[in-house]
């Protein structure tokens, strides 16, 4: 499993972190885990303890997972496992919205200013399709070329990927037309853009990009927005 730690959070135990001490660290879990399909994006601690073999992940959020971390597995859920098992839920299947995706993401986006931004706080939103996330949303201050009180494009491409150089060959002439910046963050290739509040103009790139980059049907794509 991996969980996604604010990079403020570490940066404050760092120095606990090389001690060896033990360290508990709050984030998000960035893993869909088997048996429990909402697993991802629920809150999440990483505990680091060099007397322990392995480092622990605990769910903190209360969901069926955080249920299993806490008490043994009876019968009865494990017979709910053992179904699941038989017969899965579909990764493929439709997503089944009363909503379409452009009234998604801008109530999502409301959702961020409301909930987050307003508290001070810095924000992303995924934007996953099957499972998959296929780039994200940020608060504009955490952009390279920050910006403030805004929304920014995040759209990394991991040479490590196989579709790598399918998304560099489309995006290249796309982020030239649409004056997108080009970052290398972490030794990955990012695109960036900072639409301020310019809602249509950000509206209508993330859908050329969802249809014309990634082929995506873009009311089965999920958003998922969290604090950062």
């Amino acid at each position: 499993a991996w969980i996604e730690i604010p990079i403020a959070t570490f940066r404050a135990n760092v120095d606990l972190v090389s001690t060896g001490r033990r360290v508990a660290l709050e984030g998000t879990l960035i893993t869909l885990i088997p048996f429990y399909q909402r697993s991802y994006g629920l809150n999440a601690r990483l505990i680091l303890d060099s007397s322990d073999d392995f480092d622990q992940i605990l769910v903190t959020e209360e969901s069926q997972i955080k249920q299993d971390q806490g008490y043994p597995i009876d019968q009865a859920r494990f017979r709910e496992m053992m179904e699941w098992m038989h017969h899965p839920m579909d990764p493929t299947a439709s997503v089944d919205h009363t909503k379409d995706f452009r009234s998604r993401l801008m109530d999502c986006l409301a959702l961020c200013d409301r909930e987050f931004r307003a508290i001070g706080s810095y924000f992303a939103i995924s934007l996953i399709y099957k499972s998959g996330v296929l780039f994200q949303l940020i608060s504009n201050e955490l952009l390279e070329k920050q910006g403030k009180l805004g929304f920014g494009l995040h759209l990394s491409n991991d040479d490590h990927n196989f579709d790598y150089e399918l998304i560099k060959k489309v995006m290249t002439p796309i982020s030239e037309q649409y004056a997108m910046d080009l970052e290398i963050i972490d030794d990955i290739e990012t695109y960036q853009k900072n639409y301020d509040n310019r809602l249509e103009e950000l509206m209508a790139e993330i859908v050329m990009i969802l249809t014309n980059v990634y082929h995506v049907d873009i009311e089965q794509v999920e958003l998922d927005p969290f604090e950062i």
